[in-house]
């Protein structure tokens, strides 16, 4: 049995990561409560062009998950061990509600001050809650899924995978934010109806639920759809690896014998110089 490794080493070892995932949410959430009051039908484009900012900028520290439902995929398909998790999970709450915090602080007219609640332009939250479920359930399993298959994938070397995230991100916001108010990051719900709850109106807590349970279960699917794809996929690169290697020895081959052939032309030129 491997012995655990002591609690410091494991402070110092996530404490980077960490830090890096509650400073981008803090931000995220932020740029999302500023850019729903301020920009408009424009403001899933605002929030997407953050999102992938955001994982260009921490990317390399943390993985740039910025997503409890982010994070809990790539658990479940073993590329994270519980407690880097667990620790990543915490930093995204706190960082959510401090970026919510700050955003309470700055915007103007605070009673425009947003929270994710099912219909959010009505008053009728209750007929849309199965509908923003499975709104919720549909784009976090889209967005849990691009980011699996871009950054945990054997194409995860690449210098995109900002961008397909964030644009992910605007369109799922734009497909469904009428309906659910668009989360799809349960950080980001929790933030938003928590500093709501403490200065102004509780009731958007009462669909907290919705905002957990749907995007954890989105990100869920994702991970067990992403494994037997990328399982699929790893076998054909291997089965198609011996074709290649046979090809590249053919070429090998080739290249030596052309290489050996002009060798004895250049020698027997050689030779017959010295006889003349």
């Amino acid at each position: 049995m491997e012995a655990e490794e002591p609690l410091h080493i494991i402070g110092r070892k996530h404490a980077r990561p960490a830090f890096s995932e509650g400073l981008g949410m803090f931000m995220f959430v932020l740029t999302i409560a500023l850019a729903s009051k301020n920009a408009g039908p424009m403001a899933p484009l605002a929030i997407g062009f953050m999102l992938g900012t955001l994982v260009f900028a921490f990317g390399y520290i943390s993985g740039g998950h910025f997503n409890p439902a982010v994070t809990f995929g790539i658990f479940l398909i073993k590329k994270i061990e519980r407690k880097k998790a667990l620790l990543y999970v915490a930093s995204q709450i706190l960082g959510g509600f401090l970026g919510a915090l700050f955003a309470y602080a700055i915007i103007d007219d605070r009673k425009a001050f947003g929270a994710p609640v099912p219909n959010p332009a009505g008053t009728d939250h209750g007929s849309y809650a199965f509908r923003a479920f499975l709104s919720e359930f549909v784009y976090t399993f889209v967005l849990v899924s691009v980011v699996l298959n871009v950054a945990c994938s054997h194409q995860k070397d690449n210098d995109f995978y900002g961008i397909a995230i964030g644009f992910t991100v605007t369109s799922a916001a734009w497909s469904v934010g009428g309906i659910s108010g668009g989360s799809f990051n349960p950080s980001v719900a929790t933030g938003l109806q928590l500093v709501k709850c403490f200065f102004s109106d509780c009731q958007p807590l009462a669909w907290i639920w919705i905002y957990w349970l749907a995007p954890l279960l989105g990100g869920a699917v994702a991970a067990f759809m992403f494994k037997i794809c990328s399982t699929g996929a790893e076998k054909n690169r291997e089965d198609d690896s011996p074709k290649r290697q046979k090809k590249d020895g053919t070429s090998s081959s080739a290249f030596k014998l052309g290489t050996n052939l002009g060798e004895d032309v250049a020698s027997a030129a050689q030779l017959e110089q010295q006889m003349n």
